[in-house]
């Protein structure tokens, strides 16, 4: 991804954070949230292989800091995202 994405990407996560605790009364959510609360998402990291198979990991991760959170992935593709979610993936390459 070139920076442009990446500066794309950047904004709409900071989007979400600033969103997260936004519109949740209402919609099934008995958690509380605290303004300036951290943001968490289920990550989906997808790994294509040689096969051209893919291989799933769902992990449940705070985004403390969108910027650290960002650099963590920076070798990632954004694939998609959502309130709850972020789907990321990395094509396989011969080395």
């Amino acid at each position: 991804m070139g920076a442009k994405g990446r500066v794309i990407a950047v904004f709409l996560i900071m989007g979400l954070l600033l969103s997260f605790d936004m519109g949740l009364e209402g919609k099934g959510n008995t958690e509380k949230e605290v303004p300036g609360s951290p943001a968490q998402y289920d990550i989906i990291l997808e790994r294509e292989q040689a096969d051209g198979s893919i291989i799933r990991e769902t992990k449940r991760q705070t985004v403390w800091a969108v910027e650290d959170f960002w650099n963590a992935y920076k070798d990632w593709e954004l694939v998609d995202q959502n309130e709850q979610r972020i789907i990321f993936r990395k094509s396989y390459e011969k080395q």
